[in-house]
């Protein structure tokens, strides 16, 4: 019985998020908390701030102390073939992709996302997926 309400959850929670247009993401985000490699949650140590616009461009900023950049482009929103929803920004000057998140959930005013990311310690790189919470900033 708990398996089987476990699984209608992630089912709706599935469903919900491949039902929402990218008009539902449009606005500005501000990082509220985020993962290290141990995956647990902690405050956010460093700023970052996405604003989603209509017209399917990106602003995105970050900075931690005296170090930053700042980033515009295009947006891509894809569904994979399990569900799952992907955000790519692309960036105007490049052309790459600066940043790719997994949609793990979503509502009006928060944005609870993943993306791998690598880091070289002493001989060998530590591969881990970080977790990012954006909350829907209000702020003109």
């Amino acid at each position: 019985m708990t398996y089987e309400i476990f699984y209608l959850f992630i089912l709706g929670f599935i469903i919900s998020c491949k039902n929402q247009s990218p008009n539902y993401f449009i606005g500005k985000w501000k990082l509220d908390s985020s993962s290290g490699p141990s995956g647990k949650l902690f405050a956010a140590y460093q700023s970052k701030d996405i604003e989603l616009k209509k017209d399917g461009s990106f602003f995105y900023e970050w900075w931690q102390g005296d170090v930053g950049n700042k980033y515009k482009g295009r947006l891509s929103i894809k569904n994979t073939t399990n569900g799952i929803r992907i955000i790519e920004f692309i960036s105007d000057k490049s052309n790459n992709i600066i940043r790719q998140y997994k949609i793990l959930e979503s509502s009006k005013n928060r944005l609870k996302m993943s993306r791998e990311e690598s880091y070289e310690v002493k001989d060998s790189t530590l591969t881990f997926t970080r977790i990012d919470i954006f909350k829907r900033n209000n702020r003109k």
